[in-house]
């Protein structure tokens, strides 16, 4: 899987960590709304200091997009949730625990 992203978004995807962390603190642990406000769908951002944290995870979006993705800033936000689904998806694996049946209906 992290092969397919790196493969699909180059050397973005491995700097699009501290993106996803600051998307989610910025927005309450919601990168979709994140992302969609950055992409004039989401969230109306006032100009007063209630936004600002949002209002630079927009900007910075735009130049992470300008970097990686020369300018296209839904395939960058489509990297970053790429990227948060891979590791929550390593957290789910890395929690699977193997259930022994035969032995747990036994009892």
């Amino acid at each position: 899987m992290a092969e397919e992203l790196l493969q699909m978004y180059g050397e973005a995807s491995m700097f699009a960590s501290g993106m996803v962390v600051d998307g989610l603190h910025a927005y309450g642990d919601d990168l979709w709304m994140a992302c969609s406000t950055a992409l004039g769908n989401g969230l109306k951002l006032s100009e007063d200091a209630s936004d600002l944290l949002k209002r630079d995870w927009a900007r910075r979006l735009e130049k992470f997009a300008n970097n990686y993705f020369g300018g296209d800033r839904e395939k960058a936000s489509f990297c970053l949730r790429d990227v948060y689904n891979l590791h929550k998806w390593a957290g789910i694996q890395n929690s699977i625990k193997d259930i022994n049946f035969a032995e747990t209906l036994s009892e």
